[in-house]
């Protein structure tokens, strides 16, 4: 299982993407950034966690 607190985000490539993705290029101020990356994470954990969400976002890890 995966977790928030002890995934490395920054070394992700994958995440970076998905990130990109979610936040487009619109500045956004930091309070609202941070919350913003906070749900992004989050996201990106549950689809992780679950191989029906990694397939259907064609993220492939080999883990099971």
């Amino acid at each position: 299982m995966f977790s928030i607190e002890t995934y490395d985000f920054m070394a992700d490539e994958k995440f970076q993407e998905f990130l990109k993705k979610k936040i487009g290029d619109e500045f956004i101020p930091k309070d609202k950034f941070l919350r913003k990356l906070n749900a992004i994470k989050k996201e990106w954990i549950k689809i992780l966690n679950s191989p029906i969400l990694r397939h259907a976002y064609k993220v492939d890890f080999d883990v099971e």
